[in-house]
């Protein structure tokens, strides 16, 4: 097998992940949805329940809760802008089922508001959630408003039904952002690992297209890392990764360093070509210096590409082709940097 297919079928493995949050998110919605028209089909059968002149457009609130979970569950997927609809139609189906409905005690419909600010925290980014407890908020009063009270009694009715919906969803972001510093970050060095890499990738294109610079990665390698764990034990193996993991980080700046697995790591970074080869020379070096009592270096292979080429994803293509040249540098004699061909 040649160096590039070793390359590629080591970057295939890098990047398989279990199901993406897009997939459990339209799968929730799908939940979500049939619920509400379970609810809605099961009030137009109790004879009275829905105010006279209510029942068709009652009716017809349902039928999108019906059509929208069988394309989510075709498509297994849902976005950002969808998840967002998601939770507008649910706010408007729970004021809609208030004023439809005969029942005026208030909290029935204002009940449901939990689901989809729990929704958006749980599936949303956490700068949502503050217009979520707006809305909600907006939501509650409508539904409260519905029993004649006093302006304050409303407020104390209102709130209460906002602090209801609003504790969970903030338990729920808090333990959704300590989840994902867990599962996106590496607890020896603290670095990314691989599954934060990928999450990183939209950003750094973005930035990349910004500013119209190219994107580039580096791959780290740290020599003969094998001998390092055996003539010295798996405790000053861990030192060494942290060294060199805290090394690669304070001289790439501005930069994104992850840690891939074992000794490897990677540096993606946006800027000019020669920025990127002058920092993966700085990397060596300055390994070769810090690391100097345990006799230690890594080997460099980098690649870039301009936003845009080859595809949506370029990161495959950017790790396969910086694993390649950093193997090539090992053949070459370690501690050393390969570049690419039309760089070098």
């Amino acid at each position: 097998m040649t160096t590039e297919a070793l390359g590629r079928a080591r970057v295939g493995a890098l990047l398989r992940r279990p199901v993406e949050r897009e997939e459990v998110a339209a799968l929730a919605a799908a939940a979500f949805l049939l619920s509400s028209a379970s609810l809605i089909y099961l009030s137009l059968m109790v004879s009275g329940y829905i105010r006279p002149g209510w029942s068709t457009a009652f009716a017809l609130s349902g039928v999108p809760c019906l059509v929208v979970p069988a394309v989510l569950l075709v498509r297994r997927g849902l976005s950002a802008p969808g998840m967002a609809a998601v939770v507008l139609y649910g706010h408007g189906a729970i004021v809609l089922s208030a004023y439809a409905s005969s029942d005026r005690v208030g909290t029935t419909a204002g009940a449901l508001l939990s689901l989809p600010v729990l929704f958006t925290a749980t599936f949303l980014p956490r700068r949502w959630l503050p217009v979520q407890g707006l809305l909600a908020a907006g939501c509650a009063w409508v539904v409260v408003a519905l029993v004649p009270a006093p302006p304050l009694v409303l407020l104390i009715r209102t709130s209460v039904l906002v602090v209801a919906c609003m504790c969970p969803a903030v338990i729920v972001a808090l333990l959704r952002a300590h989840l994902d510093r867990a599962v996106l970050t590496d607890p020896l060095t603290g670095l990314l690992n691989r599954r934060g890499l990928v999450a990183a990738v939209p950003d750094l294109l973005a930035r990349a297209r910004r500013t119209r610079s190219p994107l580039a990665l580096l791959m780290v390698d740290i020599d003969h890392f094998k001998q390092v764990n055996d003539q010295l034990g798996h405790v000053v193996g861990d030192e060494v990764l942290q060294l060199v993991a805290d090394t690669v980080r304070a001289v790439s700046s501005g930069s994104l360093v992850v840690r891939l697995g074992g000794e490897e790591l990677a540096v993606v970074v946006v800027g000019s070509t020669d920025e990127v080869r002058r920092l993966a020379e700085t990397v060596r070096t300055r390994v070769e210096q810090d690391a100097a009592r345990w006799q230690v270096t890594v080997s460099v292979g980098w690649s870039w590409t301009w936003p845009g080429a080859g595809g949506d994803d370029p990161l495959p293509r950017l790790l396969s082709e910086a694993d390649a040249r950093m193997y090539e540098a090992k053949r070459s004699g370690r501690n050393r940097v390969v570049a690419p061909a039309e760089d070098a």
